[in-house]
């Protein structure tokens, strides 16, 4: 059975996303591509349905998956600390645990990795939860790691979560699968959407890019550089160099948030070379999904990856070419 629970990039497409969610399925949709993408592997919702039949919970957590009308919101935050605090006390199944160390194993010898929930998914294109779980980075040692995972298990019971359940009428029993993926210790990362964010304009590239690890640049917490390029040319329309106040920094015990010094906060972040790269790719991407693109990325000792990609969500149809449209956001 552990070789069901826990599976390679490798082996996923994206019809596995019913079982390991849309985002490992992307991550191993794009990794038979050939795409750049940094290794690692997913849990599946069997794993975490698996865990919680061992633990005794299983019945209890479906009885009370969605908070009934008419909950304040004391008694929904009292519930939700009951219910995760039973999914905290479950026990691992061993099977289970060997099996997510040995895939962890063949990474390297505690390498540092992110670990994200992954909700399972109709296909690799259903956003419906995105950002509702918890993620972690900077992840190191195979007890970090455990722990990582079973944190994602539980905040499947967050107020939060449980909310969105109710008000999406989502009655079917909640399960979350779980992405553990090598961090890419990057010099610089960002965003590359091929369609304008702003305008819906879908004949070029908008590249978001600051120092440091990408959540600085998804959270919004610095001014990112900003570089505009065509697709049918590849020429870089644009580049706008934003205020990067700081960066994360991987390997830090705390939030990783530190300064840029004042005299490097108005440097460039990426090359032309860099840029043209990055937009490359991101057309390839879009190309492979016949679809536009959310496309996160990072450069690490020159090297560029592609940490995963989603589809912009709400771009305005009547928008194409250079046509200014009401404005497309992407969903995590």
């Amino acid at each position: 059975m552990s070789d069901m629970w826990v599976t390679d990039f490798d082996d996923l497409r994206l019809d596995d996303a019913p079982e390991y969610g849309g985002k490992s399925a992307n991550l191993g949709e794009m990794t038979g591509a050939g795409f750049p993408v940094p290794p690692g592997f997913a849990i599946g919702q069997s794993a975490y349905l698996a865990a919680m039949d061992s633990g005794g919970v299983r019945d209890r957590l479906h009885e009370k998956r969605v908070p009934e009308d008419g909950l304040t919101e004391a008694q929904l935050i009292a519930r939700s600390e009951e219910l995760t605090e039973a999914v905290a006390a479950v026990e691992m199944p061993e099977e289970l645990r060997e099996a997510i160390l040995a895939h962890y194993r063949r990474l390297g010898t505690d390498v540092p990795v992110a670990v994200r929930s992954s909700a399972p998914a109709e296909d690799a294109a259903d956003t419906s939860f995105a950002g509702i779980h918890e993620s972690f980075t900077d992840v190191v040692g195979a007890d970090a790691l455990l722990e990582a995972v079973h944190k994602c298990w539980c905040s499947l019971w967050s107020p939060r979560a449980m909310t969105y359940r109710g008000v999406a009428e989502y009655h079917d029993e909640p399960s979350i699968a779980v992405v553990v993926q090598k961090m890419v210790r990057s010099d610089t990362s960002g965003v590359a959407f091929t369609a304008d964010p702003r305008t819906s304009q879908t004949d070029r590239v908008v590249i978001e890019a600051a120092f440091g690890l990408g959540e600085v640049v998804v959270g919004g917490k610095v001014e990112p550089d900003t570089y505009v390029v065509s697709k049918a040319t590849g020429e870089i329309l644009s580049a706008h160099v934003g205020r990067k106040v700081a960066q994360i920094v991987a390997g830090r015990t705390d939030d990783g948030l530190v300064p840029v010094p004042e005299d490097e906060q108005l440097d460039r972040v990426l090359t032309d070379d860099q840029v043209r790269a990055v937009a490359e790719l991101a057309v390839t991407s879009e190309k492979h999904y016949d679809r536009q693109q959310d496309t996160e990325f990072a450069f690490e000792d020159g090297r560029l990856y592609i940490v995963q990609t989603r589809p912009i969500t709400t771009l305005d149809e009547g928008a194409e070419g250079g046509d200014a449209g009401a404005g497309a956001s992407a969903s995590a």
